[in-house]
């Protein structure tokens, strides 16, 4: 064998050695499916589940509530690109696991009333350009639901450049003095938002 021969072999077996990994890196992680989220929910989350999809078979809207849904399930909703309304209702997720749905260019209706998300993990919606709808309880974003320093949980939504309406739902026993209070304070932290209530007396 020429030596010419030998260096044609080795760039040849150097090339196979590393082009393998290099693909593997570079191959795009597939948004799950309308049957994974089926699979994957479908017997968990009691509260309700239900996946509705646009002509081209995209996922854009989800309804995940109960109290079996929790932060580390958000992750398997990462990659849906084109989801434009995501329901929580009820649900255990605290805030942190929002954070594997940031970013996600269409999503414009979130729904989290009645979970556990608390006014610190409200700062994870951050990473949410488009979000124009909120929906949150008073709970939500206070451990002492008289207390007017609720407000300050809600600071955390000053970054939501683009939110339209946010619809907070009442807490049994609040007085109507307060929940206009609150109303009143938040409507001065976002003045191109329209803020909303529900009173349960």
């Amino acid at each position: 064998m020429t030596s010419c021969h030998a260096r044609l072999i080795a760039v040849a077996i150097t090339t196979v050695s590393f082009s393998t990994p290099i693909t593997a890196q570079q191959e795009p992680t597939s948004p799950p499916t309308l049957e994974t989220l089926v699979e994957t929910f479908g017997g968990r989350a009691t509260g309700g589940f239900r996946v509705s999809q646009n002509e081209r078979g995209e996922v854009v809207g989800v309804r995940l509530t109960g109290r079996e849904v929790t932060d580390a399930d958000l992750a398997h909703l990462t990659g849906l690109t084109a989801l434009e309304s995501l329901d929580l209702t009820d649900s255990r997720v605290t805030g942190p696991g929002l954070a594997h749905l940031a970013g996600l260019p269409a999503l414009e209706s979130l729904d989290l009333s009645y979970s556990r998300v608390t006014g610190a993990g409200l700062a994870h919606l951050a990473g949410f350009p488009a979000l124009r709808s909120l929906v949150l309880a008073w709970r939500n974003v206070t451990e002492a639901p008289r207390g007017i320093s609720a407000t300050a949980g809600l600071a955390n939504l000053t970054e939501l450049t683009a939110l339209e309406h946010l619809y907070l739902m009442e807490d049994i026993g609040i007085t109507v003095f307060l929940m206009n209070t609150r109303i009143a304070k938040l409507q001065q932290l976002l003045p191109n938002c329209t803020v909303e209530s529900r009173y349960s007396p």
